[in-house]
């Protein structure tokens, strides 16, 4: 949507991904200061914004090894797109990408970040007892 208000082209991606992950190249400043390169991380879509289109205001600043862009930054204003869902399980310092965000946007942090092995952690835990009675729905 980001990259349409500013005058580029949304078109269909050659392969829709939907919750599966992708290498993510990034530059290392702003949203992705402090961020190793490259990480993983999810996506969940099967549009995606036309390189060609770009308006030269939006410089890509992450994309896939393959050259999908996975942010957009504007030169001036404070905007930034990102194609892939930092808040995803799936996601590799998401929580970090989310704290650079709050941080830009000169909003409070929380004390405590969780990191993706926190995350993690959850899905490695016992699973619940079945139920005693068939469940049907």
């Amino acid at each position: 949507a980001i990259v349409a208000a500013f005058g580029g082209t949304i078109v269909r991606s050659p392969y829709p991904m939907h919750g599966r992950t992708s290498c993510i190249l990034h530059d290392g400043t702003g949203i992705f200061a402090g961020i190793p390169g490259p990480f993983l991380a999810g996506r969940y879509h099967s549009l995606i914004a036309d390189r060609a289109t770009l308006p030269p205001e939006l410089p890509v600043i992450a994309q896939t090894a393959d050259g999908i862009v996975m942010a957009v930054r504007h030169g001036e204003r404070p905007v930034v797109g990102l194609q892939f869902h930092p808040e995803s399980i799936m996601s590799e310092f998401g929580y970090l990408v989310l704290a650079n965000f709050l941080r830009l946007a000169g909003l409070p942090l929380p004390a405590i970040l969780p990191t993706r092995d926190d995350e993690l952690s959850g899905c490695r835990q016992s699973p619940p007892p079945l139920p005693c009675i068939p469940v049907t729905f």
